[in-house]
């Protein structure tokens, strides 16, 4: 089996207000992967719907691989269930949760606990995979204006 904490990075943004990040690359063995940042915009508690977004995790192996995992860290909160988006600068932090489907049944974490992890029997070699990544709010409490962000680390295994 083959273990690499992927350097990139799934950035988790709620904006009030205007900034962009970057995410990052890198290689893992045989693996090349990459995140795209998840960002929910701006957002008016006042206009009901609670925001969702969809990032993407693309990875692609140079060679046939098998029993193809991936984990995301729980970021600042140490809670793959209640992730928070915290604002620079203080104030209370927002809640939210990424899952693997768009019905909020999966909650994508490490696998222990309530959460669950993606996994693949194979995966071709030199093909690009993309796996989306569903972010929900879990509360339309009223923020303090600002950008919020979280970091997940994502962690690909492989035989």
């Amino acid at each position: 089996m083959h273990t690499r904490i992927i350097v990139a990075a799934l950035l988790t943004l709620l904006t009030f207000g205007g900034s962009t990040l970057v995410p990052r690359a890198a290689e893992a063995g045989a693996c090349h992967v990459t995140a795209t940042q998840i960002d929910f915009g701006q957002f008016d508690p006042f206009h009901g719907a609670k925001p969702q977004s969809v990032g993407s995790i693309t990875y692609r192996c140079s060679n046939n691989v098998t029993n193809v995992r991936i984990t995301l860290s729980p970021g600042q909160s140490k809670n793959s269930s209640r992730r928070l988006l915290s604002r620079g600068g203080g104030g209370t932090p927002i809640p939210y949760v990424l899952t693997l489907d768009a019905n909020q049944t999966q909650i994508w974490g490490d696998g222990f606990g309530a959460t669950s992890v993606y996994m693949v029997g194979t995966a071709p070699a030199q093909t690009d995979i993309r796996v989306p990544v569903y972010a929900f709010l879990a509360s339309t409490t009223l923020p303090a204006v600002g950008l919020y962000s979280d970091t997940i680390s994502v962690q690909l295994t492989w035989d």
